[in-house]
This record gives structure tokens, sequence and C-alpha cells, in this order.
């Protein structure tokens, strides 16, 4: 008779505790005799993916709020222009880029719930201590503190997204975690002003930093690193070292989305400096252009939860982002070259729509993409939204660099044509080499069975 496989004591007992998605890859190499591992979708992923949401926003209302507020800052604290933006923008997206590729490692090393919650107390305590000083030195040094805090927080999505939820729903995963973003620069924008009219300086950080605080809150108390069971089988792959990690996240598809990565997030720093130049050529009142600006990104919260999750049920996530990033660039372009005065602002409102569905629902199914890799698993997709936020970064200060240069130079349509074919550039590459991913789950091949001693 057949005698029942039994299972052995794990050797790797330290690796168990810490992730035991790495026990169930061992047990399906070892013995493929032996019973199927359980397998669950836990319905309290909502709840996680809720709660990161709420987070973000939080997170995003107390950092992206103030860039508005460069001119005011140089005001009335007495510091040219220059050095508020360099203090409030420049250095604050520099370090929160520098840090998202060690982030990307602790997230991996210590897990994805921990750093967030670190990141998201560091940010409320960045801004709180912010209310606290009008010393110009030490302001900076605490803005610096929360940029820190923010290249931490970003970089935990891609092991949140694959510790929870199985492939067919990493699309709407990301989707969600974008609103929070998105919302939450929205939301900035509309109150940032009136906060600093009504409480000045010090108030309003102190508000800021008690709106990340009551996230940190939530984050603590709510966030689970992962579920008792994982949500699918995957195919067995051990943990290796940092550079070995990177070897496995990054295949031929995810290195070639860098580029294009850095050519989506150059849009969040061009369009809102060179739209009021261009929109006042036309005679277009600045009012109207921030109206425009606040519409954009309205639209993109429920674009964002849409198309991406409709992309990855489809299962074309990598022909609906090329065919979004098409119509990107035209309503980008027709900017620049259709007649958009004031009698034709409705066509103006009608285009700002298109531009602003479509860049809010590329970046989440780029990130679908990335973390859909054959080689990505929860255990180094910290390592991945790392590189990944690290190109991010980068894209967000070379672009618009070589953009400020280009306006000064010829104008505002330049600079569009330059990133438009930055864009197209890497889209064709995209087109040409990456590979549409599968979004069920790969079949877990069987292990040759031990031999009867």
């Amino acid at each position: 008779m057949d005698i029942p496989a039994v299972q052995s004591p794990s050797r790797f007992p330290r690796r168990e505790a810490v992730d035991p998605f790495f026990h169930h890859s061992l047990i399906a190499r070892r013995n493929s005799t032996m019973p199927a591992e359980k397998y669950e979708v836990n319905k309290y992923r909502w709840v996680i993916v809720g709660v990161y949401t709420l987070a973000s926003a939080t997170m995003a209302l107390t950092c992206f709020s103030v860039a508005p507020l460069v001119s005011s800052l140089s005001r009335d604290w007495g510091v040219s222009f220059s050095q508020a933006n360099l203090v409030l923008i420049v250095l604050f997206g520099l370090f929160s880029g520098l840090v998202s590729l060690p982030g990307g490692i602790a997230t991996d090393k210590f897990g994805w719930r921990l750093v967030f919650c670190f990141a998201q107390t560091l940010l409320a305590v960045s801004a709180l201590l912010r209310a606290s000083t009008r010393i110009w030195p030490l302001f900076a040094l605490f803005n610096v503190t929360g940029s820190i805090g923010l290249g931490l927080a970003t970089s935990v999505i891609g092991a949140m997204v694959l510790k929870w939820f199985p492939r067919r729903e990493v699309g709407v995963a990301n989707a969600i975690a974008n609103v929070g973003l998105a919302a939450g620069i929205a939301a900035g924008n509309a109150i940032i002003f009136p906060l600093l009219n009504a409480l000045g300086w010090s108030g309003m950080f102190l508000t800021l930093g008690l709106i990340a605080s009551a996230g940190a809150a939530l984050s603590w108390i709510f966030l689970r690193e992962q579920p008792p069971y994982p949500p699918e089988p995957l195919p067995p792959m051990v943990k290796v070292g940092l550079w070995e990690s990177v070897k496995q996240v990054m295949n031929l598809d995810n290195i070639i989305l860098l580029p294009f990565s850095l050519a989506l997030v150059g849009y969040l720093g061009i369009v809102p400096a060179i739209f009021p130049v261009q929109f006042a050529s036309y005679g277009v009142a600045l009012t109207t252009v921030g109206l425009l600006l606040s519409v954009m990104s309205l639209v993109g919260i429920p674009a964002s939860l849409i198309i991406p999750a409709w992309a990855f049920r489809m299962g074309r996530p990598k022909l609906i982002m090329s065919l979004g990033a098409v119509v990107l660039v035209l309503a980008f372009l027709s900017v620049f070259f259709l007649p958009l005065g004031p009698q034709n602002i409705w066509l103006a409102f009608l285009i700002i729509i298109i531009m602003g569905c479509a860049m809010n629902s590329l970046m989440p199914i780029r990130m679908g993409l990335a973390q859909l890799q054959p080689g990505v698993r929860p255990w180094n997709a910290g390592v991945l939204m790392g590189i990944v936020m690290t190109a991010n970064g980068l894209g967000y200060f070379i672009l618009p660099s070589i953009s400020g240069m280009l306006v000064e130079r010829s104008g505002p349509t330049s600079s569009a044509l330059m990133l438009a074919g930055v864009t197209l550039a890497t889209l064709l590459l995209v087109i040409l080499f990456v590979k549409e991913p599968k979004v069920e789950a790969p079949a877990v091949p069987a292990a040759e069975p031990e031999p009867a001693s």
C-alpha cells in the first residue's frame, strides 16, 4: 500500500518565519507527492488596499500640495525664488528618488508594512517639525526628512499587491492605490492657499502634520504584512541576495519599461509649467487655466480606477497602454496646434479631460506590467519598485530641466515636441520588445518525486 508523504522539518526555519511563501516553494520542489498546499484569496485584501489608499491620500496632500507655494515662501521667508524652489521641489524630489532603491531593499528585508508605516510616521513628524521653526536651514532639513519618508513609502506597493492579490486583480489593486495619490493632490491643491491665508505657515504645516498623523495611525492599526495563505500558487523560486534579486526582476521587459516610465512622469512636471504659458498666448485667463488643470486631476481619479482594471481583466494591458499613450501624445500636441482661445474653451476642456484620463491610467498599467513579469515575487518586489521609482525620479527632473531650457530659447511648443518625441520613441521600444503578460497564475511544475529509501 502507498505510504502517505510526511512533511519533514524545514531546514530553513528563519526564512519561513519571515516569509511563508518561501516554505511553499520548498515543498513544491521537494516532494510532488505531498498534498497541495492551501491557497486562499483573503477578503481582508480590500481593507489593506483601502487603508493604503487613504494613507497615500494623506501622504500626497502633505507632500505635493506645497509645491505651488514657492513664490509665497520666497516672499514671506525672505529667500530668493531659486532657494525656495530648491527646497520645496528640487531637493524634495531628489532625496525621495535617491531613497527609493534602499526603500525597496528594506521592503524585501523587513516587510512592506513596517517600511510603509515608518515612512508615514516620518512624513507626519517632518510636517510637525516644519510647523515649529522659522529658521531657514532647519526648515530645509525638515523638508528633506519628509522627502525621505515619501521615497520609502512609494517603494512598497509592489510587495503589498503581490502578497495580497491574485494576478488577475493586479490591475485593479494598482488602480485603487493610485486613486489615493490623485485624490490627495487634488484635495491639496484646493485647500493649501486657504489654509495658508487663514492659519499662516505654522498653522498650515501643523494641519498637514495632523492629517499625515491620522494616515500613519490608520496604517499602524489596520495594515497587515500578508495573509495566512498565499492568494495563488506560483512556480518555485528561492530567495537570493540583492544582486541576484535585481537580475530576477529586471528582465528585458522591465528594462524596456523604465524609459517609458521616465517619459510618463515627465508629463507631471512639464504640463503644469508650459500649459499656462501656451494658453496665455491664446488669451485665456490664468484662473481658467487653473480650472483646466484641476479638471485634469479630477477626471484622472475615476479613470485611474476603471481603465487599468479593465485592461488587466481583458488580458491586454500592453495593448491598451500603448493605445492610451498614443491618445495622450495626440491630445497633448493638439493644445499647441489648435486654436484654443476663449471662444473655443469647450474644446480645451474636452482635450484636457482626454489627457487626464490617459495620464492617470497609464502609470498603474505600467506598474502592473512590471509586477507580472515571470521573475517577480513578493520577496523581491521591493527591489523592483525601488528601481522603478528611481527612474521616475530621474524623469521628474531630467525632462522638466530640458523643457525649461527649450521654453526659454524657443517657446513652449518646442518643449511639447520634445516630450512627445521621447514618449513615442520609448513607446516604440515597448511595442517591439515587451510581451503581453500572463494575467492568470502560471501552472506550478511538479517536481520529480524523491526515490524511496
